[in-house]
C-alpha cells in the first residue's frame, strides 16, 4: 500500500474552497487543518505538488508510484528467474 499526499499552500487550497458551492467543508474550517497538518516525510507517503493541472497531477503520481515500485519488481522478477534452481 501506498500513500500519495496532495500538497498544497494554504491560500491556493483557501482559493479552490471559496469557489466551491454545497461543499460540507467550510472554508473557515481550512485554518484548524493546516495548523494541525503533518506533512508525512518521503518514507511515509509520495508528495505530489496540487499546483498544476489535474493531468499533470496524475502523471506525477503514476510516475512516483512506478519508481517506488521498480526495487519490489526487479526483486520479484530475480526471485523468478532463481526459483526453479537449486540452491548452491
Amino acid at each position: 500500500m501506498q500513500f500519495i499526499f496532495l500538497d498544497g499552500q494554504f491560500e491556493l487550497i483557501w482559493e479552490r474552497m471559496q469557489s466551491r458551492e454545497n461543499h460540507f467543508m467550510k472554508a473557515a474550517m481550512l485554518h484548524s487543518q493546516f495548523e494541525t497538518l503533518e506533512r508525512p516525510d518521503s518514507e511515509e507517503a509520495i508528495r505530489v505538488p496540487v499546483d498544476s493541472e489535474i493531468d499533470e497531477i496524475l502523471a506525477a503520481i503514476q510516475l512516483a508510484v512506478r519508481k517506488r515500485m521498480r526495487p519490489e519488481a526487479s526483486w520479484a522478477a530475480s526471485r523468478e528467474r532463481t526459483a526453479g534452481e537449486p540452491m548452491a
